[in-house]
């Protein structure tokens, strides 16, 4: 493991709750690979409630997906010695196809 949930806190701008990476694995210059268990937390802040009780949707991966991305930038940046942190901004996802209703789901961790 390269960088524990408490060091990614560090680099990324959401509360303790909305961090959903749990660990990076691997980080190559043009490659990351993160872990998470935070799709079968219950107080996962993406859940979604109904009459039925409550699920985490297929759709929050994209959430997951985004702070993997924010975390490779932030990285790379940091090998940069002229580099200063950046915003950055997906502005598009389409053709999205889901596998499956609720990501919690999943048995084991994300990668």
């Amino acid at each position: 493991m390269i960088l524990d949930r408490k060091t990614i806190s560090d680099y990324l701008p959401h509360g303790d709750a909305a961090i959903l990476i749990d660990s990076i694995e691997v980080f190559e210059g043009t490659s990351i690979v993160c872990a998470s268990s935070r799709h079968h937390d219950l107080d996962n802040p993406f859940r979604v409630s109904t009459d039925e009780g409550s699920f985490l949707p297929a759709s929050a991966i994209l959430e997951f997906a985004a702070q993997t991305a924010a975390l490779h930038a932030t990285m790379k940046l940091a090998q940069l010695s002229d580099a200063s942190p950046r915003q950055a901004t997906i502005a598009k996802i389409s053709k999205t196809r889901w596998g499956t209703r609720n990501l919690d789901t999943v048995e084991g961790k994300l990668h």
